[in-house]
C-alpha cells in the first residue's frame, strides 16, 4: 500500500504535528516546576539537573525506535511512543519520592524518543523533495508546544501551587493521540525503496557525513535542552526574575524558535543545509552569550528569545540532511542522530547544575554558548563531503 492510499495524508500529518506539540509540552513544563520539585524533595541543584538528564536519557533509545519504524512502519512505533509518554506523565503525578520521579522522567523520555523516531522519517517520506522545509514545519509544532508548556506550568503553579497538576493535563492530552495513531497501525507498509543520494555514491562517504551530523546534533541538543532545563532557574536565581516572568522568558524562547523554523526553514533546500546551519548557529550562540552577561530584564528576555529564533531551523535541517542521505533508512539515520546526539542533552543539564554548585549559574551557562559555536565548526567539516540536493 502506498502512502496516502489507505490512510489520508492529512491524518498522518495532523497526528505527527499535534503529537510533537504535546511531547514538547511534556518536556518543557519541567523548567518552571524545578523550584517546586527541589523544595518538595529537598534535593541539590545537581540532583535537580539530573531529572532533566533522566528525561533526555530516554532518547538513547531513538535509534531502536528508528530501526523498528523502518521494519514495522511508523504508525505502530508512533502509537507506542504516545502510550509511554501519556503513562509516564500520569505516573509523575503520584511519584512518592525523587527516585521514582527520575524513573518516570526516564520513561517519558523513551516515549518521546519513539514518537520522534517515527514522526521525522514519516514526514520526510511524505515530502521527499522538500524534506528540509517539511521537517522544519513539523518542528514548528515543537516550538508551539514548548511555548505552551512553561506558560501552562507557570500559570498552574502560581494559581494553585501544585506542580503535579501540569503533568495531569499532559497525560490526558495524550489519550486522543493514542486513539488516532492506533487506527493507522497495520495500514501503512514500511518504505524500503530509494538509494543513497550522496554524490560519490560511496558508503564510506555516507557514514562520515552522518557521523559529523551526529556530532552537530550532540552540541545542538546540549544547547536546546540545557536552556529548557535551566533558563527559568538562571533568571530566578541570577537575575531575580519573578516566576511568571521567568516562565514567560522560556516560553518566548520556544515561540521564537517556532517562528525561526517557519521563516528560515524554506531556505534549507535553497541555499544549502550546511550554510544555514553555520550562520544560524553562530548568531544564536552570540545571542546566548550576550543574554548570559547582560542584566537589564527586557534586554535579557529579548536576547534569549532571539537565540531561539536563530537556533530554530538547525535540528530539523540536520535531520533532513540525514534522511536525504539515507532515503531507505530514514528511521535509522534520524534515530542515530537522536540516540547518540542526545548524550549532549543528558550531559548538559547535569554539567550546568554541577558547575553552578561550584561557581554560579551565570558561569556554568557559558557552556551553552560554547556548544552552539561548536555546531557551526562541525558543519565546516562537511564542506565537499556531501551535498543534500536531489
Amino acid at each position: 500500500m502506498k502512502l496516502g492510499e489507505g490512510i489520508p495524508r492529512r491524518r498522518l500529518m495532523a497526528v505527527s504535528f499535534l503529537g510533537l506539540m504535546v511531547t514538547a509540552v511534556s518536556a518543557t513544563i519541567m523548567g518552571p516546576s524545578f523550584p517546586s520539585i527541589r523544595e518538595e524533595f529537598g534535593i541539590s541543584l545537581g540532583a535537580l539537573g539530573f531529572l532533566a538528564s533522566a528525561w533526555n536519557m530516554g532518547y538513547l533509545l531513538t535509534i531502536l525506535g528508528g530501526m523498528l519504524s523502518d521494519r514495522y512502519g511508523e504508525p505502530l512505533i508512533l502509537s507506542l511512543g504516545f502510550i509511554l509518554g501519556g503513562a509516564a506523565a500520569g505516573l509523575v503525578t503520584i511519584a512518592p519520592n525523587y527516585h521514582f520521579l527520575a524513573f518516570f522522567f526516564l520513561l517519558a523520555g523513551v516515549g518521546a524518543a519513539f514518537g520522534e523516531a517515527s514522526m521525522n522519517p514519516l514526514i520526510s517520506r511524505l515530502y521527499p523533495e522538500k524534506s528540509g522545509f517539511a521537517l522544519n514545519i513539523l518542528h514548528i509544532f515543537w516550538g508551539v508546544g514548548a511555548f505552551i508548556g512553561p506558560a501552562l506550568a507557570g500559570m498552574i503553579i502560581t494559581e494553585y501551587g501544585k506542580w503535579r497538576l501540569s503533568y495531569q493535563v499532559v497525560s490526558l492530552a495524550f489519550i486522543p493521540l493514542m486513539a488516532a495513531s492506533l487506527t493507522s497501525v497495520g495500514r501503512l507498509n514500511p518504505d524500503r525503496g530509494g538509494k543513497s543520494q550522496i554524490d560519490d555514491g560511496t558508503k564510506l562517504g555516507d557514514y562520515k557525513t552522518l557521523g559529523i551530523l551526529i556530532l552537530s546534533g550532540f552540541f545542538y541538543l546540549s544547547v536546546e535542552l540545557g536552556v529548557n532545563a535551566w533558563l527559568p532557574s538562571f533568571l530566578l536565581l541570577e537575575r531575580d526574575f519573578p516566576l511568571a516572568l521567568a516562565s514567560l522568558s522560556i516560553s518566548l524562547f520556544w515561540a521564537l524558535m517556532a517562528v525561526g523554523r517557519l521563516i528560515m526553514g524554506g531556505l534549507a533546500d535553497r541555499i544549502g543545509y550546511g550554510k544555514l546551519i553555520l550562520v544560524t548557529s553562530v548568531l544564536g550562540s552570540t545571542s546566548i552569550l550576550a543574554g548570559t552577561l547582560v542584566k537589564e530584564p527586557c534586554i535579557v528576555m529579548g536576547l534569549w528569545a532571539l537565540s531561539g529564533f536563530m537556533l530554530g531551523p538547525i535540528f530539523p535541517t540536520i535531520l533532513a540532511w540525514a534522511c536525504r542521505l539515507f532515503p531507505s533508512r530514514r528511521g535509522l539515520a534520524s534515530g542515530s542522530i537522536f540516540s547518540i546526539g542526545i548524550l549532549g542533552a543528558v550531559f548538559s543539564p547535569w554539567f550546568i547544575g554541577a558547575m553552578a554548585e561550584l561557581y554560579s549559574l551565570r558561569v556554568s551557562a557559558l557552556y551553552l554558548s560554547l556548544s552552539g559555536f561548536t555546531i557551526g565548526f562541525s558543519t565546516l567539516l562537511l564542506r565537499g563531503a556531501a551535498k543534500p540536493s536531489a
